[in-house]
């Protein structure tokens, strides 16, 4: 009896666990419920459009249809945003960039999510689009589809919201074919009894089951599903001939190839909305979402919109489907006037987008002479598993050339000190070629240029983010063409010769006589070098060469530079008439040219001449300096220059032995006067001082 006891108290005990669990909450969310009036499907709720309440696993679920008015409702005001604040999360505000704005496409849900996958697309997760439409990149705005007619009605298009027939270069029916007569229509589908059902894909209605009456959905409408008490659903799969729109933007991430986080779909009301007002979606949870770069789903009574950004202390920024604005509302509040309760959110969170992006880097040729240009051929590739956006290849040449031109296969290129490539969106297994040109302004052994890539998805390969080309840049041979000057005279001082030519460098060097001297770079034809007097101090001939380093270079041809006494009407310093020069001013002075005249053509033609001018090379410069830095030295030295300018003149003009005759004369007649002059002197010195005679007679 006892042992019978027992066992129908461990019974008891089990069915009053099993109420308590399961079927108490739904009872005391019953009971109220009752305290709310009955909305128009019998329905004890504030919202006008939850069509069905049913308990299961022992939780108390709404079903929630959304009819979404393709225009604002007559008379509707709502707040536009005229400039969005600037992101600073620390200051509580934040947005998301590139979140498209679109007008009503086929239902607001499904306009709402392609804004939502449209951004995505733009961000790691290509294909999400997969038209032709701006490169096949989800513009900004739908207004690239137009609008079209149907049953009197204008209806704006996006193949992203909803297929068609003829749309975005499409040959078969889709969505609108299939699904669409005219808004809140609730006739069965137009494919039904007609044709065969288009394969659904490619756009968020399919998936959503918006407009399908076969799903339960009127046309424009969608439907979703929420705990009663505010606790979020996950992933919720209706009953059969239903369809949770939340559930349908998983199908469509998956149709895209993507995957959900786990836990990572879910409708839930607002905190405030549910039966428990401990439960429910808050700001800050909307705050979380919106800092992560996720948009979400704008539930109201009756409308779905996209948030993507927040202002504190509670003004969340959205797309309201009805215009390409940006627009306001107060959380947890209502939209426009008249107004529309917020009611609740769809939250949806991505596996982050995986792709292993490889680079490669080939110059060509692989072996350059300095002035050469290097042609790079950078190639891009998707390795997948997913397509990805934002794709960025960033060269920072390296020191040694010149930025000529960079090409890409698509997209933009910019920069020339670091080149960077925006080649945007690529598809799993596409590639991307770039061509990038430089010129080489410096020898390089090996001369190496780094280019890199990066994409908004996750890469699981990084080692192949990077590549590496090298290059030999070579020094040229050199080519004297000219020197100047060409000569000097023995025992000239110091001075700079200029050396032209082709294909010198920075660190070329003028050799003289294989050896090197101080060598100055002026371009890749011309240098100058500083030549000592030693190099010039005898009569010589000079083998001058340019030597350019490894790699490559190499030693010029072999240019001849002359020390000798200058030929006749040389010019410069007098034509080596140094003190002429300094003591008449000009080697010009016609003094001084009678005594260039006279080297010339007397002294030059006899060796103790010729050792005579060396000798005077040698030794007058510095004489000369000095002389001219005195007016009284110049005088002076005029002078003493007179007679011997006068006889250089006398036997340039009459030859040598009618000088010395001449000179001869000119000595003998001077010596006869002079004799002449004394004799007369002393008679007459003699005729005035001697006592007269007397004549002793005449006493």
């Amino acid at each position: 009896m006892a042992k019978t006891l027992r066992r129908l108290l461990c019974v008891f005990t089990v069915c009053l666990l099993t109420f308590f669990i399961f079927i108490h909450p739904a009872i005391s969310d019953e009971s109220a419920n009752e305290e709310i009036p009955l909305n128009q499907y019998g329905i004890h709720s504030t919202n006008p459009y939850v069509v069905d309440r049913f308990i299961e696993n022992g939780k108390s679920i709404d079903e929630v249809i959304v009819p979404g008015p393709p225009d604002p409702p007559e008379g509707f005001v709502r707040a536009e945003v005229a400039n969005l604040p600037v992101p600073d999360i620390a200051a509580g505000t934040n947005t998301i960039a590139n979140v498209p704005a679109m007008t009503w496409v086929f239902g607001c849900s499904a306009t709402s999510a392609a804004m939502m996958f449209g951004h995505y697309d733009n961000r790691g997760y290509p294909d999400m689009y997969a038209g032709p439409t701006n490169g096949g990149d989800f513009p900004m705005t739908n207004a690239a589809w137009g609008a079209v007619v149907i049953n009197t009605e204008t209806r704006a298009l996006c193949p992203l919201s909803a297929t068609r027939n003829g749309l975005d270069g499409r040959a078969i029916k889709g969505h609108v074919d299939d699904y669409w007569i005219k808004n809140g229509n609730t006739w069965p589908d137009p494919f039904i009894g007609h044709w065969a059902e288009h394969t659904q894909g490619e756009c968020t209605g399919d998936y959503m089951g918006t407009n399908q009456l076969q799903l339960g959905n009127t046309d424009g409408s969608t439907t979703f599903y929420y705990y009663t008490n505010g606790s979020p659903v996950y992933d919720y799969t209706a009953p059969a001939g239903h369809r949770d729109g939340g559930h349908g933007l998983k199908l469509f991430v998956a149709s895209r190839g993507y995957t959900v986080q786990a836990s990572g779909l879910f409708n839930q009301y607002i905190q405030g909305q549910g039966t428990n007002p401990a439960l429910g979606f808050t700001y800050a949870n909307f705050k979380a979402e919106i800092d992560a770069g996720r948009p979400v789903l704008i539930q109201l009574q009756g409308h779905t919109m996209l948030g993507y950004g927040y202002d504190d202390p509670s003004t969340i920024y959205i797309h309201d489907t009805w215009d390409y604005l940006d627009h306001s509302m107060t959380w947890g509040g209502t939209y426009g006037s008249p107004s529309m309760q917020h009611m609740g959110v769809t939250v949806l969170r991505l596996t982050a987008s995986s792709a292993d992006m490889g680079i490669a880097i080939a110059g060509s040729p692989s072996s350059v002479i300095i002035g050469d240009n290097v042609t790079y051929s950078i190639t891009v590739t998707n390795n997948g598993p997913n397509g990805t956006t934002n794709v960025i290849v960033t060269d920072a040449l390296p020191a040694g050339v010149t930025f000529v031109s960079a090409t890409p296969s698509h997209e933009t290129c910019s920069g020339t000190s670091t080149v960077t490539c925006n080649l945007g969106k690529m598809n799993n297994g596409s590639t991307a070629t770039i061509s990038l040109v430089v010129t080489t302004t410096a020898a390089n052994a090996a001369l190496t240029n780094t280019a890199s890539v990066t994409s908004d998805s996750t890469d699981s390969t990084p080692a192949n983010n990077t590549a590496t080309a090298c290059t030999v840049v070579n020094n040229p041979v050199p080519a004297i063409s000219s020197l100047s000057p060409s000569s000097a005279a023995p025992g000239g001082a110091a001075f700079t010769l200029t050396v032209n030519g082709s294909n010198f460098v920075s660190n070329s060097t003028v050799q003289w006589k294989s050896a090197n001297r101080t060598t100055t770079f002026v371009s890749s034809t011309q240098l100058t070098a500083a030549i000592l007097s030693a190099d010039i101090a005898t009569v010589d001939t000079a083998g001058i060469t340019v030597t350019n380093p490894t790699p490559g270079g190499g030693t010029s041809n072999t240019s001849t530079f002359t020390i000798a006494i200058p030929p006749p009407d040389s010019g410069g310093g007098g034509g080596g008439c140094f003190i002429a020069t300094a003591a008449f001013g000009s080697p010009m002075e016609k003094h001084v040219e009678i005594l260039r005249d006279f080297r010339d053509r007397v002294l030059l033609d006899y060796s103790a001449g010729k050792a005579f001018v060396q000798f005077y090379y040698r030794t007058s410069p510095p004489i000369a300096d000095k002389i001219a830095q005195s007016e009284s030295l110049r005088f002076l030295t005029r002078l003493g220059l007179m007679p011997i300018i006068g006889v250089a003149y006398l036997i340039v003009n009459f030859g040598a032995l009618a000088t010395l005759l001449l000179i001869t004369c000119i000595i003998l007649t001077l010596i006869f006067s002079v004799r002449t002059a004394r004799r007369k002197l002393r008679c007459h010195h003699r005729f005035n001082f001697e006592p007269e005679s007397l004549d002793i007679g005449q006493l």
